[in-house]
């Protein structure tokens, strides 16, 4: 096939490019949320920073809770960033 030509072959899922970057877009997206939020709630532990705009230390059900919510929250993170990675390759 030459430059611009168009294959004839029939795709198995229409469309599910699109959902793949969506999808991919979304993991991205979730997984740098969290992981700012658990790094964020680890310095707000340790220093006192960040204390406007990080979620772990707001809800009472937490309290006590703290490093390890927010150790949960980079971890998932992470895995939603690998998992983006992922996406993108298939």
């Amino acid at each position: 096939m030459g430059a611009g030509a168009v294959s004839r072959r029939p795709t198995r899922w229409p469309g599910r490019t699109a959902q793949a970057r969506g999808m991919r877009k979304f993991l991205e997206v979730a997984g740098f949320l969290l992981l700012l939020q658990g790094v964020g709630g680890l310095v707000h532990e340790w220093t006192g920073w960040f204390s406007l705009w990080t979620l772990v230390h707001r809800p009472d059900a937490l309290e006590g809770h703290e490093v390890f919510a927010s150790i949960v929250l980079a971890v998932a993170g992470v895995a939603a960033l690998i998992a983006s990675e992922r996406a993108a390759k298939k």
